[in-house]
């Protein structure tokens, strides 16, 4: 089950904000930069920043036609806070990043993320065998 996700309109309003359409456990979505959209979660979501995130944007400013899409690659980078464990004493967040096949950072108005992961309760199972 998806601990957090959140549908959301990078391309934002005038005042240049994202537009969240749809969210589970997302505290807060803010624009870092042209591309580059910060998304906080509640608290108490994740034990810790180890949990697994999955981003997929159209990387264009458009979504009304079925080819209103760009090649672009999503990254989830610079997974940080704690929920107040220690003196950082900040909520988890991570980096939503777009950038199209040219390497540029665009702003994209259909983008989906998801995120899986054990909560502050939650016991993990044995490790895998690795070979």
């Amino acid at each position: 089950i998806a601990k957090a996700w959140c549908n959301f309109d990078a391309s934002g309003t005038a005042a240049a904000l994202p537009v969240v359409r749809s969210s589970y456990n997302i505290h807060s979505v803010q624009r870092v930069n042209k591309g580059v959209i910060k998304i906080t979660f509640a608290s108490g979501v994740f034990a810790d920043n180890n949990y697994v995130a999955i981003g997929t944007s159209n990387a264009n400013t458009g979504s009304g036609t079925f080819d209103a899409f760009d090649v672009n690659t999503v990254g989830l980078t610079m997974r940080e806070g704690d929920d107040g464990t220690s003196a950082l004493n900040a909520l988890r967040s991570i980096h939503f990043v777009i950038r199209s096949d040219d390497n540029d950072l665009v702003d994209a108005e259909l983008n989906d993320f998801v995120a899986y992961g054990l909560g502050p309760d939650t016991v993990a199972d044995a490790s895998p065998t690795v070979s």
